[in-house]
């Protein structure tokens, strides 16, 4: 698995003057644990230091490592070779230094009954495999608690496939699940999310409530919405529609839209 690190190291020293400067340095590691990696720091950092006696007095660095990047996750499943559970099974190994994340995994070995797991790192629970169906799974950390907008997808999002069921309405179906993913319908703010939104104010934690959020005055929203339909030949019809990155521009609720179709065995 691609594993990404930022190391920081810092420096304190007292000058004649008995005035503090600070002086820092950051790296980016492929791994953590390269010897070679940590030499590349070391020698970066002792550009910092104004003399050879300064640097003598901080031969013993410690590197401090932050919480590894979770978007590389989904990606290094698609790049390895390893089926849904192994692959979830090394994350578990090493969940302490990642952020709170939710990871599902599909394995299409058979395109009548793929192999589904998730894993979330809030829970001391190991990877868990799920039969074909239909989930939903969100921000809460808790999974036997979703927050309503959750439960409120997954009844809306069973009826939109139950009526459109077929290859002949294929675009409807496609058309009906994004105007879903744009519901802004605000929802029930329950106790699991003020627990778990603590820090929030009330007026932000109403808005998250809703399916699609839309919160241009703090720059936080969705911006985007992807949608993957795979048929019992392994065609596969992929539609992802995006908005900008930067939510108080004028044009943030301008929506670009990319589609591929592809078969699996491409």
């Amino acid at each position: 698995m691609v594993e990404v690190y930022r190391a920081y190291l810092s420096v304190t020293t007292v000058n004649k003057h008995k005035r503090l400067k600070n002086r820092t340095a950051s790296a980016v590691l492929a791994n953590r644990h390269n010897a070679g990696n940590r030499q590349m720091v070391k020698a970066f950092f002792k550009q910092l230091c104004i003399s050879e006696r300064e640097w003598q007095l901080h031969t013993n660095i410690d590197i401090v490592y932050p919480l590894i990047v979770k978007g590389f996750l989904p990606v290094g499943y698609v790049v390895e070779d390893k089926d849904c559970i192994t692959y979830l099974d090394e994350i578990n190994s090493e969940r302490e230094n990642y952020n709170e994340f939710i990871l599902v995994t599909i394995e299409f070995t058979s395109l009548m009954k793929p192999k589904i797991a998730y894993y979330a790192n809030t829970s001391s629970s190991p990877p868990v495999s799920l039969s074909p169906g239909i989930y939903a799974f969100g921000n809460s950390v808790e999974r036997e608690k979703p927050w309503p907008k959750e439960s409120k997808l997954k009844d809306m999002f069973t009826e939109v496939v139950k009526k459109y069921p077929s290859v002949s309405t294929k675009q409807t179906l496609v058309d009906e699940l994004l105007k879903l993913l744009q519901n802004g319908t605000r929802y029930t703010v329950d106790d699991n999310m003020k627990r778990q939104g603590k820090s929030k104010s009330s007026t932000f934690l109403e808005k998250l409530s809703a399916i699609f959020v839309n919160i241009p005055e703090s720059n936080y929203g969705s911006r985007c919405h992807t949608i993957v339909l795979i048929d019992g030949s392994g065609n596969v019809d992929y539609t992802e529609c995006t908005r900008s990155e930067n939510l108080q521009q004028e044009d943030h609720n301008e929506w670009h839209k990319n589609h591929h179709i592809f078969k699996l065995d491409d």
